[in-house]
Parts: structure tokens; C-alpha cells; sequence
């Protein structure tokens, strides 16, 4: 077993994995989960997993088609079982905020004409009106900050205490966006995994500013893990086409502070 995976588990603590959608938690780290399951407590925590109300935008009927579905709401209600299924293998607890993701969030007040219009032209509501020009784009629209004061209250009611994960966003998704810095606002130390599947694109690395981290790489069954994200067929097409799911190491970041945050808590029996 990997030393920080041991330092971890001496540590005592609980483990919460804050996950912006419901397969990334599992997807980027899901040996790192199921080591930490045999000794303490692991809790994913995914915040958006929900999608929205017609009208709907052009990648959002984009991203409905590659799945399969013609339904949002039922699209939706699969990847939730199939979280719960995997997620059962290597986590104990599972928490749903049932926020709707970017792809379906729209601004809430409206002027007339966007009212009259809406279903011609969706993408005139919507926050994120297109994935790669707003979406991946690492930028939070202005009327999400109302939202994530929300989500920042909730979280701070349930995690106590504990080991905090969450991304550290490759590929800058707008939602993974916002959850790392909403994790980074409420809690003095992180452990920040690699965003997998946009991890297998170099293209769309970018600068993370590793540099101030140190890396370390989870070592494990690569079958396993395989099976894992196998678990998550609602996403193979929009994920790998029609390769399959392809196997990267998973990879989580930390700074000298985390020692501190591993020392032992002597309060739990």
C-alpha cells in the first residue's frame, strides 16, 4: 500500500470526496477510494447531478444523443443507479446535492423577449450556452455565485473534521470549477486528484499550477479500475467513443500542509 494512502488511514480520520458530477469521484480515483474503504470512512459527495427543463440547448440534445436517451430527467435517474452501483464497491456513504449541472443551468430573471423566445433560441437563457466556449472555459458565470454560497452552506453542515478530496481540474469544466474552489474556501487542506477523462487529452491540460504541489501517483488493479469505469455505460459514448474506456494512473496533488492535516485524531476509538 502506498505510504500517503497509509498515512491517511493512520490518520484517523474520515475521507470525503467532493465531486462535481456523479462519476467523477469514482472515474478519477476510484482505486485511491476503495484502498481507503477497507480502513475508514468514505463519503462522495456529488453536487450536480441533475439536468434541467426544456428548453434545452443544442449541446445539452448533443450530449442526450450520445448518450442514447431522449429524456433528460430519465438520463439523469441512469447515471444515478449506475453511481450508486459502482460507488457501492468503494465508498460507504453517498451524498446528492441535486443541483442541475452547467449544461442545464439557466439565469433566472429574464427580460420579455427572452421569455417570448427561448425555445428558438435556448442558448439565450442558458448560463453556459455552449460547451466549448463557455463550458470548458474555467470561468463562473456571475449568477452562479448565489448558487454556490448555497452549496457552500450545505457542505460546511456535512463534512467535519475530516480528509478532504476534490478535483483539481483538468479541462477546467466550469463545474469542477466551482467545486475546488468552494472546497478550497471552506477547508485549510485538500488533496487534489486529476480530472479523469480529460487527464487522457493532453490538449487540454493546460497550466494547473502543479508546480506548488507534490504529485504522487495510486497504484492498484488497472482490471479493477477498468471495471469500475465499465460500471458507467451511460457515459461511453460522450467519454471514449467507441474505443472504450482508456486506463490512466490516477494522480493526486498536496502541499507540506497536509502532514499536519494527518496527524492522528486521538478522539476516535
Amino acid at each position: 500500500m502506498d505510504t500517503i494512502v497509509k498515512k491517511i488511514i493512520a490518520s484517523n480520520k474520515s475521507c470525503y470526496f467532493i465531486s462535481p458530477h456523479f462519476d467523477d469521484a469514482a472515474m478519477s480515483v476510484g482505486l485511491l477510494m476503495s484502498q481507503l474503504a477497507k480502513y475508514t470512512q468514505v463519503t462522495v459527495i456529488n453536487i450536480f447531478t441533475k439536468a434541467g427543463e426544456p428548453p434545452f440547448t443544442q449541446a445539452a440534445r448533443s450530449y442526450m444523443r450520445q448518450c442514447g436517451y431522449d429524456n433528460a430527467n430519465t438520463l439523469y435517474l441512469d447515471r444515478m443507479l449506475e453511481d450508486i452501483a459502482v460507488l457501492k464497491r468503494i465508498a460507504h456513504r453517498v451524498i446528492n446535492f441535486d443541483y442541475p449541472d452547467a449544461l442545464w443551468r439557466k439565469r433566472k430573471s429574464l427580460t420579455y423577449l427572452e421569455k417570448k423566445f427561448q425555445y428558438l433560441i435556448p442558448e439565450m437563457v442558458h448560463l453556459y450556452p455552449t460547451y466549448w466556449l463557455h463550458m470548458i472555459k474555467g470561468s463562473i458565470a456571475l449568477e452562479d455565485r448565489a448558487l454556490m454560497a448555497e452549496i457552500k452552506t450545505k457542505l460546511f453542515k456535512i463534512v467535519n473534521n475530516g480528509i478532504i478530496f476534490c478535483p483539481i481540474c483538468v479541462g477546467k469544466h466550469v463545474d469542477h470549477v466551482i467545486t475546488r474552489t468552494l472546497c478550497e474556501e471552506l477547508f485549510d487542506c485538500l488533496i487534489y486528484w486529476s480530472d479523469y477523462p480529460y487527464n487522457i487529452r493532453p490538449e487540454i491540460w493546460g497550466k494547473q499550477c502543479i508546480n506548488t504541489f507534490h504529485q504522487h501517483k495510486i497504484f492498484g488493479s488497472e482490471s479493477f479500475k477498468l471495471d469500475l469505469l465499465r460500471g458507467y455505460k451511460t457515459q461511453y459514448r460522450p467519454m471514449f467513443g467507441q474505443r472504450g474506456p482508456t486506463i490512466k494512473d490516477e494522480v493526486i496533488y498536496f502541499t507540506d500542509a497536509l502532514e499536519t492535516a494527518l496527524k492522528p485524531d486521538t478522539t476516535k476509538s
